[in-house]
């Protein structure tokens, strides 16, 4: 999907999910809105919690069909995850995992908000910010699902 918004133009990327996660298709969110420096989506069919929601250095493209969450992929993406995962409410980063947030659930809404000034990403689950965020993304990225 690409979006123009001021002149920018954005990518917004789904990958695959492991296959015990399959949810045979597009993933079921509604982008609310994707703005250069934020993302926001919405469950729209009740398998949120079975996604992850980060970004990916834009010099990296992950294949299709590979589980993100290994070697050598896990060094280019920083992802949240939703409950199901068997790593709930982790923040990955640089194949490094760190807990300490809720694993998002369906109908809940999320928003990624990237300031590259700083170079942090946070992740707001119903207008509530988790308290692990991710510092020091010093590179143009794109969001990804």
């Amino acid at each position: 999907m690409q979006n123009d918004y001021d002149g920018k133009t954005i990518h917004i990327y789904t990958m695959s999910v492991p296959s015990q996660f399959n949810i045979n298709g597009d993933p079921p969110i509604e982008i609310l809105n994707n703005k250069p420096e934020d993302i926001e989506v919405v469950d729209i069919d009740k398998h949120q919690k079975m996604i992850t929601i980060g970004i990916v250095r834009d010099s990296y493209d992950i294949p299709n069909g590979v589980n993100c969450l290994n070697f050598p992929h896990n060094q280019h993406i920083a992802l949240f995850t939703g409950y199901r995962w068997p790593i709930s409410g982790c923040v990955l980063h640089n194949g490094i995992q760190t807990s300490g947030n809720i694993g998002f659930n369906d109908d809940q809404k999320l928003r990624l908000e990237f300031d590259s000034e700083k170079g942090t990403l946070r992740l707001f689950i119903d207008g509530v910010q988790q308290p692990v965020q991710i510092s020091g993304i010093k590179e143009k990225v794109r969001f990804v699902v």
